[in-house]
């Protein structure tokens, strides 16, 4: 039996161009006793070491971003009195920021390079990282569960909204292939290309940048060939910043074979905070972002900023679900300006409007300020909207629901 003496330590720590793993403590007699390591990224195992008697192991560092930790396993040998034994520690988490845009990061998925002019290809479609380029400019793709895309109602389609951090972290970002595994669904992840450009970027909205103006547009052509290559429905989603790119997709794509679930989402950038709006222009538009008027830059960088003018267009075609939270100031300076392009709306509840059968908006209360609908609510949405219910269904069902959860005793 391994039995340690002191108090065990696992250390890993850069040496130059290496990863050094080590272990430091005592277990007594070293008869029979041998070590492994792993050296895991993000919690990955991305190297190892098998067992032999050093208590030191070293890994080529290869500059990827990401936690950093190493684990080492300790095995003693089976004696006459005793079985094998091992014991598993793990050291503190290290840290590493690398470039802000590497592909490597998600090298354990199969990776197809396109031509972005050619679209997708012939070949049929599989889980893996879709990159595509033109010129020095990429758009990156994730697409994950493709078996079920045959038997699969719809196929989620998830933009993101402002990261957090982007310590230890490297573009392309992706989001929704969780949930989309947990609901059964096909997904396709779309990488907002703009944050490849600095690790000062946090939220883009998918906007475009000087090397991809149009870039919506671009993304929007890929979606309809999918569309037209297999069929399927799309379900645009996101929140915030991710609820103004699926609904800025949602204007410009062809086929109307597309809906959006949307919640606390911007609708015009000019009606955001300034100081990311500012960090966007400075990383995407360097040669315009001295203008001290942000409207004026915005009108420069010739980029749809305002959704209040595409309006007709997705009334004219798609449905949309669209959550927001009472307490966040979004309601006054995005939703309503956004709401009045569709009209007068119908009051199917308390808090639930609907605009001519094709929008349905639910102010429901799940926080204070800018906080998005729990990831349980969000899936409700989601399974509801799978299943073939319209977006005033859903949002009476989702409020309906929520109410109920809020009266129950604690």
């Amino acid at each position: 039996m391994v039995e340690f003496v002191e108090t065990p330590e696992v250390c890993l720590t850069l040496d130059g161009q290496n990863w050094v793993a080590q272990f430091k403590g005592s277990i007594g007699s070293t008869e029979g006793v041998t070590y492994a390591f792993y050296l895991l990224r993000n919690g990955v195992r991305v190297a190892h070491r098998w067992y032999e008697k050093g208590l030191t192991a070293k890994f080529v560092n290869d500059g990827v971003a990401g936690r950093y930790q190493a684990r080492v396993f300790i095995k003693r040998a089976a004696t006459e009195s005793a079985d094998t034994s091992t014991k598993t520690l793990d050291s503190e988490r290290v840290v590493q920021n690398g470039l802000p845009y590497d592909l490597r990061r998600w090298g354990q998925r199969p990776l197809f390079e396109r031509d972005l002019g050619a679209s997708w290809g012939e070949e049929a479609f599989v889980d893996g990282l879709y990159h595509f380029t033109e010129g020095e400019s990429h758009i990156d793709l994730l697409l994950s569960g493709m078996d079920k895309l045959l038997t699969s109602p719809a196929v989620l389609v998830c933009c993101s909204g402002a990261l957090t951090s982007r310590e230890g972290t490297s573009a392309p970002f992706f989001s929704g292939v969780e949930i989309a595994k947990k609901l059964g669904a096909p997904v396709i992840s779309v990488s907002d290309p703009t944050l490849s450009r600095s690790h000062r970027l946090f939220l883009g909205w998918y906007a475009g940048h000087e090397g991809l103006v149009n870039l919506p547009s671009r993304i929007a052509n890929l979606l309809d060939a999918f569309v037209e290559r297999t069929g399927a429905h799309l379900i645009l989603m996101g929140g915030s910043g991710g609820g103004f790119a699926s609904l800025l997709l949602l204007s410009l794509i062809r086929t109307t074979k597309v809906s959006a679930f949307v919640w606390n989402p911007q609708t015009s950038l000019a009606r955001y905070l300034s100081k990311p709006v500012r960090r966007y222009l400075d990383v995407a538009f360097p040669s315009i972002a001295d203008s001290d008027d942000i409207q004026s830059a915005l009108d420069s960088a010739g980029i749809i900023y305002n959704l209040d003018s595409r309006a007709s267009v997705m009334a004219d075609k798609h449905s949309i679900l669209y959550l927001q939270n009472k307490s966040d100031w979004h309601v006054e300076s995005h939703a309503k300006p956004f709401l009045e392009k569709f009209g007068v709306g119908e009051k199917a509840s308390e808090d639930v409007l609907s605009f001519n059968q094709k929008v349905a908006y639910w102010e429901g209360d799940w926080g204070d300020g800018h906080v998005p609908p729990s990831k349980d609510m969000i899936a409700a949405g989601l399974t509801l909207l799978l299943a073939g219910k319209g977006p005033l269904d859903v949002a009476l069902e989702l409020e309906r629901n929520h109410l109920a959860t809020k009266d129950r005793p604690v």
